[in-house]
């Protein structure tokens, strides 16, 4: 599997759930206080939209690209972690893999 690491959170009006898939190496990085970007759509009350995920000394950030900032600085500690390697998708905690 190639991203086998689903990271998600729910925007902070509740309206939409963000979700992107990394690999290993990637979260192991972005864990350790590393950069790292992705780009994905997210679905909510109006429809499909492009969003881009920030990630940089241990917190995150989310921006729509019509210039909405979804989530500001929060901690990586706040996303829901999801190993898709395992059988049963058991969830992690974000200090360790």
């Amino acid at each position: 599997m190639k991203n086998p690491i689903e990271l998600s959170i729910w925007t902070t009006d509740g309206c939409a759930l963000l979700r992107i898939r990394i690999g290993v190496r990637a979260w192991q990085s972005i864990q350790s206080g590393g950069e790292f970007f992705k780009s994905s759509y997210m679905y909510g009350e109006l429809g499909r939209q492009f969003v881009s995920w920030s990630f940089k000394g241990g917190l995150f950030s989310i921006d729509g690209d019509d210039g909405w900032e979804h989530i500001i600085d929060l901690p990586i500690s706040e996303l829901d972690i999801t190993d898709l390697r395992d059988e049963a998708s058991s969830s992690l905690k974000s200090s360790g893999v």
